[in-house]
C-alpha cells in the first residue's frame, strides 16, 4: 500500500529541530492545521492564471484533466519561448538536492559554463545527494544561509517557515500577472495551489499531476514471446499472468515488488484517503484494505515476486531486474519510462508498455492521480522587487515548454559536445550524460510531454495509457494539508503498519492481526492524524 506519508517525512528530526532556532523566533509556535496554514488567509488568495503554452504544436494533444502532449519525433521548428535571456550577468545563487551522481563542478562542466552563456547569469548550484538532503536543508534554515533560490519539499513541516525566510510572490505572478512569465503561467492551476501558506504565494512550482501516478510497467516484448495477454480482465486473470510469467529455475519472475498499490486501484479503494460526504477516512480503515493484503499474501505465496523484493534498498534493484529482464512486471511512474529505454540491455526488442488495470472481481479499478506538484522553488526573503523578478524570470526561462529551443539547450546541452542530431532527434554523448545532471529540473521545469527519440509508437502507448488512467482517477484529497502529527511522528506510525502488513504477506503473522495493527496506528497517533487533516479540509473551503 502507499500510505499517506510525504518526502517532507525525510525531514523529520533534523528539520524539527532546525525549525526551533532563531530564523524562526518571530514567527507563531506551530502550523495552524490548515493547508499551509492560515486557511482563511489561503483561500482568499488569489492563484496565477492557467494560460497555456501554445507555440508547439504536439502529435497528440493533451488537455486541462492532465493529459501530457505527445510527440511522435523532435520538432523541427522550435521557437524561443523567452524573448530575451533572464539574466543581467549577476550571480544567482541556489540549493537544490538530486538523486543523481554529482556532476563535475562549473569551471570543468561544459554544460553549466553553456547555461550562464545562454541565461546571461553567473549560476552557483549546491548539489545535494538526496540522502544528505534532510541535514542540509535543516542546517540551511536553521542557520538563515539560504541562497537566492531553494527547492523545498511541499508542503512543509511547517508552514511558518515559507513567510519568515521567503518572499512572497502575488504582486508578481497572482492572476493575470503571471502574463510576465509565460512558461510559468503554462503550469495548471493544481500546481500553484500547493505554493499557497500563510495567506500568500511563497514559491513556483515544479509540476507533475498525472505523470506522477502509480502504474504498473510491463515488459512487452516478454510477454508478447509468451503469447500471454498483457492486458488480464479480472484478478484471477492477473494471477495465471504472474504463474505464466515465473520461472525460478530460469531466473525470472513476473512481480519485481509486491504491488499493493497496484491492487488497491483494482479493488476500487480511493488514493489513500477517501472524503465521503466532508469526511476523511484513510484507506487502512475500509474492508477491501484486508482484501488487498490477502491478495498480496497470495502472491507470495505463489512464488510469482522476486524473492529479494522485501530486501532493503531493493528500489534500484527493481530498475536493474526489469531491464535484464529478470522481472516482467513493475509499479513505476510516467516519467520512469524513457529511463528504461536509456538503460536499455535487451537490444531492438526491447518493448516497454504500461498494464489497463482489470477490477478485481465485482469491483470498478480506480486509478490514483499522482501529486500535481513534485517541489516548490523559493525566492530568499530579502530580495528586493527588481532582484524577485530577475530570478523568477530565470525561473521561468527553465520551465520552458517541450519543443523550445530553451528547452532543448536545458536538456541536451551543446549540439556536438553534448547531444548529436540522429536521423532529427536529439542523442546525448557520454558528456552529456555526465555534465548535464545538474538537477535544474527541480529550480524550474515545465508540464512534461511524452517522447521517446526514435520511437513513436512509444509516444503514442504513454499517451493512451494516460488518456485511460485520467478517466478513472482519483486525487488524495489531503494533498496540500499539514498535519503537525504526520509532519512529527508520522513516519514511526506508517512504518509499523508495513511492518505489520509484511508481516502478514510473508506469513509471519494472520491476517486478522491487521485489525490490531490499525488499533494501535490510531490510537498511537492515526486518529489525530486524521482529524488534523479534517480540520485543515474544513478551513481550506475547498
Amino acid at each position: 500500500m502507499t500510505f499517506k506519508t510525504s518526502r517532507r517525512a525525510f525531514l523529520q528530526g533534523t528539520l524539527g529541530a532546525a525549525l526551533g532556532g532563531s530564523a524562526l523566533a518571530a514567527c507563531s509556535s506551530g502550523s495552524s492545521g490548515a493547508p499551509g496554514g492560515g486557511a482563511e488567509e489561503n483561500a482568499s488568495v488569489t492563484l496565477p492564471d492557467y494560460l497555456p503554452y501554445e507555440g508547439v504544436t504536439p502529435d497528440l494533444q493533451g488537455n486541462a484533466e492532465g493529459l501530457a502532449n505527445a510527440f511522435f519525433t523532435y520538432p523541427e521548428e522550435r521557437p524561443r519561448a523567452s524573448a530575451t535571456p533572464p539574466g543581467d550577468g549577476s550571480a544567482i545563487s541556489a540549493l537544490v538536492e538530486s538523486p543523481l551522481p554529482t556532476p563535475p563542478g562549473k569551471s570543468a562542466n561544459e554544460f553549466w559554463q553553456h547555461i550562464n552563456e545562454i541565461a546571461n547569469v553567473d549560476l552557483n548550484l549546491t548539489i545535494v545527494p538526496t540522502a544528505d538532503w534532510g541535514t542540509k536543508f535543516a542546517t540551511s534554515i536553521a542557520g538563515g544561509d539560504l541562497p537566492d533560490l531553494t527547492e523545498v519539499w511541499t508542503p512543509p513541516q511547517r508552514s511558518d517557515m515559507m513567510p519568515a525566510l521567503f518572499a512572497e510572490l502575488s504582486d508578481y505572478v497572482a492572476g493575470d500577472k503571471i502574463a510576465a512569465y509565460p512558461n510559468l503561467a503554462n503550469i495548471e492551476t493544481a500546481s500553484w495551489e500547493q505554493c499557497v501558506f500563510e495567506g500568500g504565494i511563497y514559491g513556483t512550482p515544479v509540476p507533475r499531476g498525472a505523470m506522477s501516478s502509480e502504474i504498473m510497467f510491463r515488459r512487452d516484448d516478454l510477454v508478447a514471446a509468451l503469447g500471454l495477454n498483457p492486458d488480464p480482465g479480472n484478478f484471477e486473470e492477473f494471477v495465471t499472468l504472474c504463474q505464466d510469467l515465473t520461472d525460478p529455475r530460469a531466473n525470472s519472475w513476473a512481480l519485481g515488488g509486491m504491488p499493493h498499490s497496484i491492487l488497491q486501484q483494482m479493488l476500487g479503494m480511493p488514493n489513500g484517503w477517501s472524503l465521503e460526504g466532508g469526511k476523511l477516512a484513510n484507506a487502512i480503515e475500509l474492508p477491501e484494505m484486508k482484501e488487498a493484503i490477502a491478495a498480496a499474501t497470495r502472491l507470495w505465496e505463489l512464488e510469482v515476486v522476486h524473492p529479494d523484493s522485501f530486501s532493503a534498498n531493493v528500489g534500484p534493484l527493481r530498475k536493474q531486474w526489469f531491464n535484464a529482464g529478470t522481472v516482467t512486471l513493475v509499479t513505476d511512474t510516467y516519467p520512469a519510462w524513457p529511463g528504461y529505454y536509456r538503460e536499455n540491455v535487451a537490444g531492438d526488442s526491447f518493448d516497454v508498455g504500461a498494464m489497463i488495470l482489470p477490477g478485481f472481481d465485482g469491483h470498478e479499478v480506480v486509478t490514483w492521480r499522482g501529486n500535481p506538484t513534485h517541489n516548490i522553488t523559493a525566492i530568499r526573503k530579502d530580495a528586493d522587487p527588481e532582484r524577485v523578478d530577475l530570478l523568477l524570470r530565470f525561473i521561468d526561462w527553465l520551465s520552458a515548454p517541450f519543443g523550445t529551443e530553451e528547452h532543448l539547450a536545458i536538456n541536451n546541452g551543446i549540439e556536438g559536445t553534448h547531444f548529436d542530431f540522429v536521423d532529427g532527434e536529439p542523442i546525448r554523448t557520454a558528456q552529456g550524460n555526465s555534465e548535464i545532471a545538474l538537477a535544474l529540473g527541480y529550480l524550474g521545469a515545465g508540464p512534461q510531454a511524452f517522447y521517446q527519440a526514435g520511437l513513436p509508437t512509444v509516444s503514442q502507448k504513454q499517451y493512451d495509457h494516460q488518456s485511460w488512467m485520467i478517466e478513472r482517477a482519483a486525487s488524495n484529497p489531503t494533498l496540500g494539508l499539514i498535519s503537525d502529527t504526520d509532519a512529527s511522528k508520522g513516519e514511526q506510525l506508517w512504518k509499523a503498519l508495513y511492518d505489520a502488513r509484511d508481516a502478514i504477506v510473508q506469513g509471519r503473522e494472520p491476517i486478522d492481526s491487521w485489525d490490531e495493527a490499525v488499533a494501535r496506528f490510531k490510537s498511537s497517533g492515526g486518529d489525530t492524524i486524521r482529524d488534523e487533516y479534517q480540520a485543515a479540509y474544513e478551513a481550506s473551503g475547498r
